[in-house]
């Protein structure tokens, strides 16, 4: 089966002249072109405060194949819920409402393709590991601190740490119930390994890393895994791993092709 990618369109406004939603426009065209069987977004459809989520999910509903939803920290900003212990039922539930109903959010359940490729993958989010990197160093600790604070100030109901540790358990679970028997395919919207951030820049840079996902090594025994995803950075690059497959950045307003 062939997919299509693409991540971080973080559509504004609906005109042309927005890039994010002239890509949108765009892929329906494209993946009518190369005959692609399913489309996978990595998340950020969207800017907060665009109030322009229904019309996006709806631009993607008209691309005639299933379309798979990694739901990015600007789309759960733009669900507008204080409940992050339940964004991915709330983000199912607004596709369910919109009418978009071939608009699957991988974030909800995984998704199997005609019995042959299973996709799984959510947002995951951060746990501050990637500062620096590592655990130990203080000033993570301290930036933690104060993103759990604006939480609690807003009234959310998960502190970063919480959201990841709920996310990153889910998806444990959903590979789990993977024996190989099919390909799968990951997708998480933040990056998983250090190697896709850059550090020294400076230290407003460096302390942006924090929130930019975990360091784990990621994924690597899961049964039949053919490749994996992330967006988030912006940076459509490639780490490559001994012994599976690399993981791939799908970068900012990219289209690409595979196969499986």
């Amino acid at each position: 089966m062939r997919f299509l990618t693409f991540s971080d369109t973080h559509a504004k406004v609906r005109s042309e002249d927005d890039p994010g939603w002239n890509l949108l426009m765009d892929i329906s065209f494209i993946a009518e072109r190369e005959k692609v069987d399913l489309i996978l977004c990595g998340g950020d459809l969207v800017e907060p405060g665009s109030g322009i989520l229904d019309n996006a999910l709806h631009a993607i509903s008209d691309y005639r194949v299933p379309v798979l939803w990694v739901i990015g920290n600007n789309d759960l900003e733009a669900l507008e819920t204080k409940e992050l212990s339940r964004y991915a039922e709330i983000a199912h539930q607004r596709t369910r409402d919109a009418g978009t109903h071939n608009v699957h959010v991988l974030d909800h359940r995984p998704f199997c393709w005609r019995d042959e490729v299973v996709f799984v993958g959510n947002y995951v989010g951060y746990d501050g590991s990637l500062y620096s990197p590592g655990f130990k160093d203080p000033r993570r600790h301290e930036l933690m601190a104060q993103l759990a604070d604006i939480h609690r100030e807003a009234g959310l109901d998960m502190s970063p740490m919480e959201v990841f540790e709920m996310c990153r358990g889910k998806l444990e679970d959903d590979l789990e119930d993977l024996d190989g028997s099919v390909p799968c395919v990951i997708c998480t919207h933040t990056v998983p390994d250090s190697r896709f951030l850059k550090y020294g820049h400076s230290e407003k840079y460096d302390d942006y890393n924090v929130a930019m996902g975990w360091d784990d090594g990621c994924l690597v025994d899961t049964p039949g895994l053919r490749y994996q995803f992330c967006g988030h950075t912006h940076r459509a690059q490639q780490v490559d791993r001994q012994g599976a497959p690399p993981i791939i950045n799908l970068g900012m307003n990219q289209v690409r092709i595979f196969e499986v």
